[in-house]
């Protein structure tokens, strides 16, 4: 497993009713088991899911603290005995396993799972983020990903879709522009109609409307395309007292805890005909 690797993905959505969101939801940066996880918030996050029947995840990465990836490096080039390297998979599986409790009403509902900086490798070969995947029953994207989502209606013809170019990111930015700009520029690499980076903490959002035609021979007319620029947020506390704290230590805005929620709403209007309304809110 990678953060190297690109996939491209399809996932379908069945939906019965026009007019109603069904929610798309990409989380990440959880870093359960570290001392500063904020449970309480993500306690009320998942509260929210289990309740939330037409949710649908999208996994950002850095779901447990596990290692970054400058750590990792070092602990390859440690001589660690064969029973401290057990003791520590011990570890990472037993945090792994308790995120999995907590969010097991995500099975049968997450798009897919991107890969972050803090994961482990196992010396099976198999990445944390990998057994995440598979036990979530979905699949592992790597560390990008454009993905399509099918929403298809139940006993009706109506299908459209939706395109989602998502990674999760390698750079931090100090400046709340920076943060999103950074988003946009992955129009540099994708087409898509939203663009999705996590990794720095900040929950945030940016719309634009463009102007395209449709229609057949006889005619055609212009219609509007919104595209939406997240930065996806967290539940990494910061800035507590006594602890030890990276945002403290050089100088960071505290992180945004929480999710963006991104409705996707199918809808059959006069004029336009069946089309998806995409809104993201914090």
């Amino acid at each position: 497993m990678s953060q190297s690797i690109f996939t491209v993905h399809k996932y379908y959505i069945p939906f019965e009713e026009y007019g109603v969101p069904i929610y798309f939801i990409p989380v990440g940066d959880i870093h359960w088991g570290a001392v500063n996880h904020h449970s309480e918030k993500f306690t009320e996050f998942c509260e929210w899911g289990f309740k939330k029947q037409r949710a649908y995840y999208l996994g950002m990465g850095d779901y447990t603290d596990a290692v970054s990836h400058t750590e990792k490096q070092n602990l390859r080039l440690a001589k660690l005995h064969d029973t401290t390297v057990d003791a520590l998979e011990r570890w990472w599986k037993r945090d792994i396993n308790d995120f999995l409790a907590k969010t097991k009403f995500m099975r049968g509902r997450t798009i897919g799972v991107l890969e972050g900086n803090h994961y482990v490798l196992f010396e099976d070969g198999t990445s944390s983020t990998q057994i995440i995947a598979n036990r979530l029953g979905t699949r592992y994207l790597g560390g990008a990903s454009l993905i399509r989502l099918i929403l298809r209606s139940e006993g009706q013809h109506d299908s459209g879709t939706v395109d989602i170019f998502a990674a999760h990111g390698r750079r931090a930015a100090k400046l709340l522009g920076a943060s999103i700009n950074q988003v946009v520029d992955l129009e540099r690499i994708a087409k898509a109609d939203v663009y999705c980076l996590a990794h720095d903490h900040k929950k945030s959002i940016a719309m634009a409307t463009t102007l395209g035609l449709k229609g057949d021979r006889r005619a055609v007319r212009s219609v509007p395309y919104k595209k939406v620029y997240v930065r996806t947020g967290g539940f990494q506390g910061s800035y507590i007292p006594d602890s030890k704290d990276y945002c403290a230590n050089n100088l960071l805005r505290p992180n945004d805890i929480g999710v963006i929620k991104i409705e996707l709403t199918p809808k059959r209007t006069r004029g336009i005909g069946f089309h998806i309304d995409i809104h993201a809110s914090l």
